[in-house]
C-alpha cells in the first residue's frame, strides 16, 4: 500500500534525492569495473595464475550482483508503473550480458600479461600471429585459431556489450522519465551530495562510454532525455534532485567525450583504429600507446 501512494505522489517521492543508491552505483563502478583491469594488471600473477581466476573477475562478479540491485532500488522508488516482467527482462538480460562481458574480458586481460596489444585489431596483434603460425606448422587447420579468438572477441566486445549497456541506459531513462515533479514543488538546485557525486561520476561515465565505444547509444540517451525534457516542461512539470543529478552528469560527460575526441584528433594508429566519424578512441588503448612510445 505504501509502495502505491508513494508512486501516486511524485510531488512526495521526487523531491528526495536517493544518496545511497547513487553513491554505491558510483562506488561500485569505480572500484568493480574502473578498478578491475587495474587490478588484474598490478596484482602480482603468483597470487591469480593464469589458469585461475583473476582479482578484476572478483570484482566482476560483486559488479554484477550489486548493479542489479540498484536496478531495481531506483525502480522501486520511482512513482513510473513499468511492469514487473519488464523489469525483469530488462535486469537478466543486464546480467547475461555483464557475465559474457565477464568472460570475455577476463580472457583478454591475461592475453595482455602474455604481450597482447590493445591498440592493435585482433589479426595484427604480433601474439595472435605468432599462435596461428606455430600452430599453422603442426596442422594445416590451426590458422583457424584466429576464428576462436574473434568469436571471444565478439562475445566480449559486441554481443556482451550490447546486452550489458542497452538494458542497463533502457532502466535510467525510465527512471529519468519518472524524476519529475510539479514545477512549483520542484528544487532548483542540486543538493550538495548530489553535487558532490556529479564530478567523481561523470569521469566514469566517461570512460564507460569511451572504453565500451558506446557512443551512438549515448547520444540517443541524450535525444531521449531532450526529447522528455521537453514534454515534462510542456505539462508543467520539471526535474528533481534526481532528475537533476542524472541530466548533469550526462552533460558533463558529452563534453568531456568531445574534449577527449579532440585531443587525439590526428594521432595516425588510432586514426586507423578507430575509423569513421564518430572517432572516440579508447583509453586503455591509449594507455597502450603509451607504454609502447608511440603517443
Amino acid at each position: 500500500m505504501a509502495t502505491d501512494k508513494a508512486r501516486d505522489a511524485p510531488s512526495e517521492v521526487g523531491t528526495k534525492f536517493h544518496i545511497d543508491v547513487w553513491l554505491t552505483l558510483v562506488l561500485v563502478n569505480w572500484v568493480c569495473d574502473f578498478g578491475r583491469p587495474i587490478a588484474a594488471l598490478f596484482v602480482p600473477l603468483k597470487y591469480t595464475p593464469l589458469y585461475y581466476p583473476s582479482i578484476g573477475d572478483v570484482f566482476h562478479f560483486i559488479y554484477n550482483i550489486i548493479v542489479p540491485l540498484c536496478h531495481f532500488k531506483l525502480i522501486e522508488r520511482s512513482y513510473l508503473r513499468i511492469p514487473r516482467t519488464l523489469l525483469h527482462l530488462l535486469v537478466t538480460i543486464f546480467a547475461v550480458g555483464a557475465s559474457l562481458h565477464l568472460v570475455g574480458d577476463s580472457f583478454n586481460h591475461r592475453l595482455i600479461h602474455l604481450g597482447y596489444q590493445n591498440h592493435l585489431h585482433l589479426t595484427e596483434n604480433p601474439l595472435i600471429k605468432n599462435i596461428s603460425t606455430c600452430l599453422s606448422q603442426h596442422n594445416p587447420d590451426g590458422g583457424h585459431i584466429v576464428d576462436v579468438f574473434k568469436l571471444v572477441y565478439f562475445y566480449d566486445e559486441y554481443l556482451g556489450h550490447w546486452m550489458w549497456y542497452l538494458p542497463h541506459f533502457t532502466i535510467l531513462i525510465l527512471v529519468f522519465s519518472s524524476s519529475f515533479v510539479p514545477s512549483s514543488s520542484s528544487q532548483n538546485t542540486l543538493p550538495f551530495a548530489a553535487a558532490i557525486l556529479v564530478p567523481i561520476d561523470v569521469l566514469y561515465q566517461w570512460y564507460l562510454i569511451t572504453e565500451g565505444q558506446l557512443i551512438e547509444v549515448f547520444l540517443t540517451v541524450q535525444l531521449l532525455m531532450i526529447v522528455i525534457i521537453m514534454y515534462r516542461k510542456f505539462h508543467g512539470q520539471s526535474m528533481d534532485p534526481n532528475g537533476s543529478y542524472w541530466a548533469t552528469v550526462n552533460v558533463m560527460t558529452f563534453i568531456y567525450i568531445l574534449v577527449w575526441s579532440y585531443f587525439f584528433r590526428h594521432h595516425a594508429i588510432l586514426r586507423e583504429r578507430y575509423p569513421g566519424l564518430l572517432y572516440v578512441p579508447e583509453p586503455w588503448s591509449v594507455y597502450t600507446l603509451y607504454q609502447a612510445g608511440q603517443l
